[in-house]
């Protein structure tokens, strides 16, 4: 009687990386490719984009208090959310290497997996928002040129 060897962890996480890896790679591959589909593009600005160009925005003390206050915001939390990404990756594999694999329990932990990302994603961009609404009219348009991007 021929048995199935058992995975262990790090081949299951393995085998969801390899069967992943064709929808991750598809945007890097068309990167250099004009995005006619990036909607923020010009729109939300990274926070790493104004710390560099702190001083070409010509940007307040108030300014850069907010720009702290937010990045500390957001920073404060994500772990939390990564920890909680990592619990639910860690028991979707689990569940993947039981015979059978029960389809719905499996399909609730990915749901609440990617309500986890969801969580982080709109952590991040609440923070732009915020980080737009408080630039000037001149300087969303210098750190569009920056950029080099237009909405």
């Amino acid at each position: 009687m021929t048995t199935i060897p058992a995975r262990g962890p790090r081949r299951t996480l393995a085998a969801i990386v390899l069967c992943l890896l064709p929808a991750l790679a598809a945007p890097a591959l068309h990167a250099d490719e004009k995005k006619d589909d990036d909607w923020m593009a010009g729109r939300l600005f990274a926070p790493e984009l104004l710390l560099a160009h702190r001083v070409d925005l010509n940007l307040s003390d108030a300014q850069r208090d907010t720009l702290r206050r937010e990045i500390v915001a957001v920073q404060s939390k994500v772990p939390e959310i990564d920890y909680e990404m990592l619990d639910r990756a860690t028991a979707v594999q689990a569940m993947l290497d039981k015979r059978p694999i029960d389809g719905k329990a499996v399909m609730a932990e990915v749901d609440r997996l990617l309500q986890a990302e969801m969580k982080k994603k709109e952590l991040y961009l609440g923070m732009l928002i915020n980080l737009r609404n408080m630039l000037t009219p001149a300087q969303i348009d210098a750190a569009r040129a920056l950029t080099g991007k237009k909405p």
